[in-house]
């Protein structure tokens, strides 16, 4: 069995003109991105070249990643290392990890397809999952017990009004 993965952070969008880019951390999972580190990614890994704070928030050069172009193809990877025996003791029953979710169909307490989980996101308040409807639009749904329910083969979702649906009529009108 591979090691279990915990994912710390998550690129978003670039930050000049010479390859770094913000990085979302996971507030759960403290990483201080020190020059050096390797990240696992979707794409293979990366490894920090530099890292700074730009105003509270956190910009990461990787190796290899040299202007604006190379950092766009970077948004929206999700950043991960291999847990550690104190990543693993935190770990609660009723937590799941991102690796455990990120890919599970989601749907509808009845069955019907909303899409897929493509990636979780950290609120003030509560975390979000990410949905990816069929349609290719991103849908952010409140990860709370009153709305999603994890299953070991999909999410179920009770969607709220308005939740799918005002995205749909959003892309119909060009919005």
């Amino acid at each position: 069995m591979p090691p279990r993965r915990v994912a710390v952070g998550v690129v978003r969008r670039p930050f000049g003109l010479r390859g770094a880019v913000f990085v979302h951390p996971d507030p759960d999972v403290p990483e201080d991105f020190a020059p050096g580190t390797v990240f696992a990614t979707a794409r293979g890994p990366l490894t920090v070249a530099e890292t700074l704070d730009h105003r509270g928030m956190r910009v990461v050069t990787f190796a290899g990643i040299g202007d604006r172009d190379a950092a766009v193809g970077l948004r929206d990877l999700v950043l991960e290392r291999e847990a550690s025996a104190e990543d693993l003791d935190a770990d609660d029953a009723e937590a799941y990890w991102t690796d455990q979710v990120v890919g599970l169909p989601v749907t509808d307490p009845a069955g019907a397809p909303l899409g897929t989980v493509d990636g979780l996101l950290d609120g003030t308040a509560h975390d979000y999952l990410a949905v990816r409807t069929p349609d290719g639009r991103e849908v952010l749904v409140p990860a709370v017990a009153a709305l999603v329910e994890v299953a070991r083969d999909r999410v179920v979702v009770q969607p709220l009004p308005g939740l799918f649906d005002d995205a749909a009529e959003d892309a119909g009108r060009g919005a």
